[in-house]
C-alpha cells in the first residue's frame, strides 16, 4: 500500500513486484492444471501436453470449466464427468494433430520422391518423432533465439522424410517380378508411369494392414 501511495518514485519496484506476482500466479495456474488434468493422455498423438495450446483453445477451456464445476458439485454426476473427460481427451487429440499438420506444412517437402507425406509413417518413425518434438519445444520456448537450431532440425527432418520416401518406393516394388522380360524393375522407373502409379494408393493402404486385407 505504501508503495502505491508514492507510485512515481517507486515505479520500478512496483513493476518488479507485479512481475514477480504475475509469474507466481502463472505458476499456480500451471500447478492447478497439472493437478486437474491427470485424466488426460499425457502425449496425445505423441505430443506432450505442455506443447499443446490447451489454455488458448476456447472449446477445450469451456469443457474444462464445465468439468471443474461438475467436480465441485455435491452429489457428483460421474457419468457426466466421465463424458466430459472423454471429450477433453478427444479435443486434446485434435489439437495435437492440428499442431503437427500445421507445423509440418511450414517446412516439409509435401511429396518427397513423389510420395505424399500422408503415406509415410511420420507418426511412428522414432528418429522423425524425436526431432519433431524437439523442434516444437524450441519453437515454443523461443522461436527467434532458437532459429538456427530450428532450421538445423528442419533440414534433418526433411532428410529423414526423403529416406522414408525411398523406403516406401522400395516397398512398393516388393512382391513384384524383379526382372520383367529380363529387365531389372528399377531400370523401368515404374513409379513414373501413370498406369503403374494409379495402383499405388490402394496397394499402400492394403499393405498398412496386410492381415486384415489378406483377402482384398
Amino acid at each position: 500500500m505504501k508503495l502505491k501511495q508514492n507510485a512515481a518514485p517507486n515505479a520500478s519496484r512496483i513493476s518488479e513486484l507485479e512481475d514477480a506476482m504475475n509469474e507466481r500466479a502463472h505458476e499456480l495456474a500451471r500447478q492447478m492444471h497439472e493437478k486437474e488434468r491427470t485424466y488426460l493422455d499425457p502425449e496425445p498423438e505423441g505430443v506432450p501436453l505442455d506443447l499443446l495450446p490447451l489454455n488458448e483453445d476456447e472449446a477445450f477451456s469451456k469443457m474444462e470449466r464445465d468439468l471443474r464445476e461438475s467436480n465441485s458439485e455435491h452429489g457428483k454426476n460421474n457419468i457426466m464427468i466421465s463424458a466430459l473427460e472423454g471429450e477433453l481427451n478427444d479435443r486434446a487429440l485434435e489439437l495435437a494433430k492440428e499442431l503437427k499438420d500445421t507445423e509440418r506444412e511450414m517446412f516439409l517437402d509435401p511429396q518427397p520422391g513423389g510420395v505424399p507425406l500422408s503415406e509415410l509413417p511420420l507418426d511412428t518413425d522414432e528418429p522423425f518423432h524425436t526431432m519433431e518434438i524437439e523442434r516444437l519445444r524450441l519453437r515454443k520456448d523461443d522461436p527467434i533465439g532458437n532459429v538456427d537450431s530450428i532450421k538445423q532440425l528442419e533440414d534433418q527432418m526433411n532428410e529423414r522424410v526423403e529416406e522414408l520416401a525411398r523406403d516406401q518406393l522400395q516397398e512398393d516394388l516388393r512382391g513384384l517380378v524383379p526382372n520383367p522380360r529380363g529387365v531389372p524393375l528399377e531400370l523401368l522407373r515404374p513409379h513414373a508411369d501413370s498406369k503403374f502409379a494409379s495402383h499405388l494408393p490402394e496397394l499402400r493402404r492394403l499393405k498398412k494392414d496386410p492381415k486384415r486385407n489378406a483377402d482384398a
